[in-house]
């Protein structure tokens, strides 16, 4: 297989041969500031480093798999997910042996560069993340990469596609871009990540292994990690996050029992029965029967 690799890296004060100039002020201009990207698809085995970096890179996998080791330790990474190489940690990554990896990045810095990365999701313990929109950023950065490097303009080009590969990955985190919560709140880990795609998907057809492996983690060390952030595994917590979804449609609808099954992932009314009364004690309909009943006796009260 043969190595094909696109790289376009910033020049400062660098002069055309037509003799258009580009001011060094210019990089400094903006918070967030394009560095480099590139595309490549790497050879079996293909591994850089150990090294270390001054910029933020993101690595975006278009196929095929490999390891990304740091100091928290080695994770794979495949088709579909992401990676984030820190400032001033030591990292190698190794493209697989039988399916290499291809993959595109970009490099940037800025003052606002760790809150972003942090906003987007990722952490020294989290360096992998999925990415849902990965061929708009690849479409992004061919952009950048087709771009000449003459004109002051293009400069201002490259910031404008940088910025929509920003743009893109905060909507790939699916939380808003402001955020009252303090700094150290906004690490996401593997288990909040869990967490959180367990209460947008409850009502769909999921397993904690295809969720495990859609992260990139084993199932083990996925429930490992929940506990210790929950106390209880990502199967108890989607048990319990649809069941408690289907108490509060019960109390607050009249929807037969078999929709409300439905609507909270279960296929099966009868698997959804046994499994609301091991939790409330009664089978939905007594629940909300007697939730009716103890709703008049409150409202008779009420009465002047």
């Amino acid at each position: 297989m043969q190595e094909n690799m696109y790289i376009f890296h910033k020049e400062e004060d660098s002069s055309s041969p037509d003799g258009l100039h580009v001011p060094r002020d210019l990089y400094t201009i903006t918070a967030l500031q394009f560095d480099h990207c590139g595309v490549e698809q790497c050879l079996p085995g293909h591994s850089f480093g150990p090294n270390t970096r001054t910029e933020f890179v993101i690595h975006f996998v278009l196929d095929g798999t490999g390891t990304l080791t740091n100091p928290k330790g080695s994770f794979e990474v495949h088709s579909g997910q992401m990676f984030i190489l820190f400032p001033g940690e030591a990292h190698m990554y190794t493209a697989d042996k039988v399916n290499p990896w291809h993959y595109c990045w970009i490099g940037f810095r800025g003052e606002r560069a760790d809150q972003l990365m942090r906003s987007v999701g990722f952490s020294e313990q989290t360096p992998v993340l999925p990415v849902k929109n990965i061929a708009l950023i690849h479409e992004e950065i061919e952009a950048i990469l087709k771009l000449p490097n003459t004109r002051p303009e293009d400069y201002f080009r490259r910031t404008a596609h940088t910025y929509n590969i920003f743009a893109l990955l905060l909507e790939n985190a699916e939380k808003p871009a402001e955020s009252n919560l303090p700094e150290e709140s906004r690490d996401f880990s593997y288990a909040t990540y869990a967490i959180r795609y367990i209460q947008r998907n409850f009502n769909k057809k999921i397993t904690i292994a295809e969720l495990a492996d859609h992260i990139g983690i084993s199932r083990s060390y996925l429930t490992q990690l929940v506990k210790e952030q929950i106390g209880i595994s990502p199967q108890e917590y989607l048990i319990n996050y649809r069941l408690e979804h289907a108490a509060h449609h019960l109390r607050n609808s009249t929807d037969p029992v078999r929709y409300i099954a439905q609507e909270c992932g279960y296929e099966d009314s009868m698997a959804f029965s046994k499994a609301f009364r091991r939790k409330y004690g009664k089978s939905p309909s007594e629940y909300r029967s007697e939730w009716g009943r103890q709703r008049e006796k409150e409202d008779i009260s009420k009465e002047p």
